[in-house]
């Protein structure tokens, strides 16, 4: 029998405020995280070499050679139940969490399932990828396609230009070849595929913002000469605001929301005298962030969906190194995504710093 190893350690036991965070690590051989350069005390790493690692380990999971599961729990269950106990029930959810994807990887499979061997070419809108999956039972007889196994599989594929929505490819995704991940009862399978889909231009139009944000972004900071080029910034995007996988002006689009992301979070930072952080967009964005959460300006969920930074590095690689890749994917994305950041930072900006 494999010994299975669970490792699990907490931040956030010694702050006076703030979440606790737990993370578990799992795996059957301690060998593999030699296969991992730089592994030390994380507090001797440097940021980039804790992203480098970060990277290494979720190649490694994503290899079903580890696993690991990360849990926060919020100041306010502390508050309630006290840091011992809610330290102890994060411990149980991570090890639940780990032992049930291990026994579900282990436990026997009913059918058998194949993927194509060779490169399938996609050239319709919403294919959905299921269809490309051969279930066989344990006579090898095919699964029929209304069989609720199929429901089971789970599709995805990790390059940035692509999106898959319970196994359908989205009519956002540009044409490219991919390879497809395929994950049923705790196995994992691959197989590439050419998506070559026709272009009509009138459909495959998007909008980066809508006109309404536009209009009220402008008649917010338009009054105050100091915010002029913050309304510059605003005005080129709209200039620019139709998006096709066609065409590269999501290059200049990049450009433009980089700089309103810096100049709109800079000049909250100075209108309400907020103690500079590293003069980084990620950590600026973060101060700014707390503020207007601190301030119930913003939900708990909308704080929540600007954690991730990755996007805002994705932005400065794209401006520092010519070799970055982004695609219209990603500027639908973040500007979705920062669409209430923006207009709830213009608020504050308009009613000026009497407001609170």
């Amino acid at each position: 029998m494999n010994t299975l190893f669970i490792g699990i350690d907490e931040a956030g036991r010694g702050p006076w405020a703030g979440p606790l965070v737990v993370a578990g690590l799992a795996l059957f051989d301690a060998k593999i995280l030699s296969e991992i350069a730089l592994l030390n005390d994380s507090k001797k790493l440097s940021e980039k070499n804790r992203e480098k690692i970060f990277n290494e380990l979720q190649n490694l999971k994503n290899a079903e050679k580890l696993d690991f599961c990360i849990i926060e729990k919020s100041a306010e269950m502390i508050d309630e139940k006290g840091i011992r106990e809610t330290n102890r029930r994060a411990m149980c959810e991570i090890i639940a969490n780990i032992l049930e994807k291990f026994l579900t990887q282990n436990q026997e499979t009913k059918y058998k399932f194949f993927v194509p061997k060779q490169s399938v070419t996609i050239q319709r809108e919403n294919h959905d990828l299921a269809d490309n999956i051969e279930l066989l039972d344990d006579k090898n007889n095919k699964v029929s396609r209304q069989s609720s196994e199929y429901s089971k599989l789970l599709i995805s594929c990790n390059h940035q230009n692509i999106v898959i929505r319970d196994n359908i490819i989205d009519s956002i995704s540009e044409n490219g070849t991919y390879t497809i991940d395929v994950k049923y009862n705790g196995q994992t399978k691959h197989f590439p595929i050419c998506l070559n889909v026709a272009i009509n231009n009138q459909q495959q139009e998007y909008q980066v913002l809508n006109q309404q944000w536009y209009d009220e972004s402008l008649s917010k900071l338009s009054a105050n000469p100091k915010y002029f080029k913050i309304c510059g910034v605003i005005r080129n995007l709209q200039e620019y605001n139709s998006l096709s996988p066609s065409n590269d002006k999501y290059i200049i689009i990049a450009f433009l929301l980089r700089a309103l992301m810096e100049y709109t979070t800079k000049a909250y930072i100075d209108l309400f005298s907020l103690k500079k952080p590293a003069d980084n967009l990620s950590s600026l964005i973060t101060t700014v962030k707390g503020h207007l959460s601190d301030k119930r300006s913003l939900n708990k969920e909308e704080v929540k969906a600007l954690k991730n930074t990755n996007d805002i590095e994705t932005l400065n690689g794209l401006i520092h190194d010519y070799g970055t890749t982004i695609s219209s994917i990603d500027i639908k994305t973040t500007c979705s995504k920062y669409q209430k950041y923006f207009s709830v930072v213009f608020n504050r900006l308009s009613e000026g710093v009497n407001n609170g």
